[in-house]
């Protein structure tokens, strides 16, 4: 427990003992990875949530999983320092030391100069509350018992753990803990800026009059300030700071496993030594990176992995090929994922299949122009039909029970329309991501829906259309009603059209646009002919036999059902490896050729339809090689879909 509670003891521990051959890692790694995967102790690292951040002992050892949102430029600091007596001492994984950097001499002061990446890590958008749920409960379990092990070591619990602000032990004068900042400006090893609690810093603050008595820097500090620094960051983000070489990217889920690092002053020392004089673009860098810790959580990252148990679903499940899982498990998973769907859908098991595809979509292969893997849906509501009159019921009940102050629904509380909702609450009950966005025209035109980097605060700012991999993204046109849209509004759609056809999404960087790949299986509802209808792929009215879901109804199906199984199989299917046979290759080139005689409208687009909505019939069977089987189903059902929008209802 004394590696989770205090984790930097072990890390200088391995530092004393290490050797030339450990390298610059010295076996913090392989040490870390072992008591993470150890049954006994892993379980006992707490998790950083938003819920547990104000309440974690400072400097222990933490979990955190998130969607990095942002890299910012990389940092120097001071990673080794030589002490009086000669001997090396290591400071990373944290940003204060408990003790003094000594000073220049023969023997002590010298300093080595490392390199970290900061990262700004989010909560995962669109997680499904059965993936969120299980961790939050973990969180509050593990934090029991790491704060009960810090009290007694510290003997005052998570409190004793925090350092003091001013004064007192490790203040000025004192022989405990002195705080100094590991930040560097350049190879030399001249400091920045310390944590605004050490000696000078204190002086350097009443001396300048940079900060007002708050203790928070003034307007003159900088491009922001530090009191409202972080403003616009969403509740639970942290900032990692990343030592090694890990491979990371833009919307990666990482877990973070490294040390927490509470430090409330920073940031004001940062501004206040920023307002002495020092304006440049590594001034933003310095800032955008160092925000108030009170807000942000800082994290020196020990292990990080990427889709580390991504979806909520056991490993074995997540990797399986589906194959390998017993056809009767299949096939029941996949009946009862239709009769689910279909359920939703009022009984339309046409449209139900449609959807199963879309829930084992992925992109499986990219080229300069098109994402191969994901096809765009597009569930139409035929402007005379049941399902039309139906969403004008539910739109007129809605705006009737708010008038007269009655409680929203869910769906309309979140601006979708009533089956909106339902397909909302459906494939975030199946999938473990899912994003639903309304398309109103005062939504479009509110706010960019692309990222966007803020000259302000020198930070990209997350915009819906940043996602992780594998979201399912719904987008309620039903719910627009005449009106104009702005330059923003026209721009959002545009975004959505890239989206949709080619997977990508492009960044604003403020001097140059950066496009980012995506892999977001769209579902769009409209009322007749979407404004999106460039990039939807498959077009479906829906034919209800029955009376649609609304949301309530689907959360309370969901509540009481067993759906692990489904999901499980979900994910093992998205996962699975495809190929096609070359004698499948030869049979299909006919069927290319057959068509084209048959139909002169059938191009190579269709085909590469056809091909999609083949494979994906067959990933949903269970079956990683196409057969001709699955092929004629594919055809069967196309020819459902073709006649539905031959004979309008």
């Amino acid at each position: 427990m004394e590696a989770i509670t205090q984790p930097l003891q072990l890390v200088r521990s391995l530092y004393a003992a290490r050797s030339e051959a450990d390298g610059e890692d010295y076996g913090v790694t392989a040490r870390f990875s072992a008591l993470v995967t150890d049954p006994e102790l892993g379980p006992q690292v707490p998790m950083l949530t938003e819920e547990t951040a104000e309440l974690l002992p400072n400097q222990c050892l933490v979990r955190y999983r998130g969607l990095v949102q942002d890299m910012l430029n990389p940092e120097y600091y001071v990673g080794e320092f030589r002490r009086p007596d000669g001997t090396w001492a290591t400071a990373k994984y944290a940003d204060q030391l408990d003790e003094a950097l000594p000073e220049a001499g023969p023997n002590g002061g010298a300093t080595r100069i490392a390199e970290r990446r900061p990262l700004l890590l989010v909560p995962v958008p669109g997680e499904s509350s059965w993936v969120a749920a299980p961790r939050a409960a973990a969180a509050r379990a593990s934090l029991a018992a790491v704060v009960a092990a810090a009290g007694g070591a510290s003997g005052g619990g998570a409190a004793a753990a925090k350092r003091p602000r001013d004064g007192g032990e490790g203040g000025e004068g004192g022989e405990g803990a002195m705080s100094v900042s590991m930040m560097a400006s350049d190879v030399t090893g001249q400091t920045t800026a310390d944590d605004g609690d050490s000696a000078g810093s204190r002086a350097r603050l009443a001396a300048g009059g940079a900060a007002p008595a708050s203790g928070q820097p003034g307007e003159g500090g900088g491009s922001s300030s530090a009191s409202g620094a972080g403003a616009d960051l969403p509740p639970g983000c942290c900032m990692a700071y990343v030592y090694g070489e890990e491979e990371v990217k833009l919307n990666d889920v990482v877990e973070v496993v490294g040390v927490v690092s509470r430090v409330p002053e920073l940031a004001a020392a940062h501004m206040a030594a920023c307002g002495a004089g020092q304006e440049s673009m590594l001034v933003d860098d310095v800032l955008a990176a160092h925000l108030p810790t009170s807000r942000v959580p800082r994290l020196h990252a020990i292990l990080l992995r990427k889709g580390s148990d991504a979806d909520g679903v056991t490993a074995a499940a997540a990797t399986a090929a589906v194959p390998g899982l017993a056809p009767a498990t299949v096939r029941e998973a996949r009946a009862r994922a239709l009769g689910f769907l279909s359920q939703v859908l009022g009984g339309d098991d046409v449209a139900a299949e449609y959807l199963l595809l879309q829930l084992v979509a992925r992109v499986h292969h990219r080229t300069a122009e098109a994402a191969v893997g994901l096809l765009a849906l597009n569930l139409v509501a035929e402007p005379k039909s049941q399902v039309a009159a139906a969403l004008a019921t539910a739109a007129a009940a809605a705006k009737a029970a708010a008038g007269a102050g009655a409680g929203a629904a869910p769906a309309a509380a979140a601006g979708l329309s009533g089956l909106g909702g339902a397909l909302a609450a459906a494939l975030a009950a199946l999938a473990p991501r899912c994003v639903a966005l309304p398309l109103s025209i005062p939504g479009l035109n509110a706010s960019p829906w692309w990222p966007r980097r803020q000259p302000a605060t020198q930070r990209l700012a997350g915009g819906p259309l940043q996602l992780a991999a594998g979201t399912q993204l719904l987008l309620d046109e039903t719910v627009m009603a005449s009106g104009t849209l702005s330059e923003v509004g026209l721009r959002n759609l545009g975004a959505l059209q890239a989206l949709m056809t080619r997977q990508r999404v492009a960044y604003d960087f403020e001097f140059f646009t950066l496009e980012q790949p995506a892999d977001a299986p769209t579902t769009v509802l409209s009322l007749g002919r979407s404004l999106l209808k460039d990039g939807v792929a498959v077009t479906l009215p829906l034919r209800p036999t029955a009376p649609l879901a609304d949301a309530e109804a689907v959360a309370a199906a969901v509540q009481g059902a067993d759906l692990a199984p489904l999901r499980a199989y979900l994910a093992a299917a998205r996962a699975a490896d495809f190929s096609i046979a070359a004698d499948m290759e030869a049979f299909l080139q006919k069927e290319l050729a057959g068509a084209r005689q048959k139909d002169r409208e059938v191009t190579e687009v269709t085909f590469h339809t056809w091909m999609n909505l083949a494979r994906l019939m067959a990933l949903s069977h269970g079956e990683a090689a196409l057969t001709r089987e699955r092929w004629a189903a594919m055809q069967a059902l196309e020819s459902r879909r073709q006649q539905r929008l031959a004979k309008p209802a």
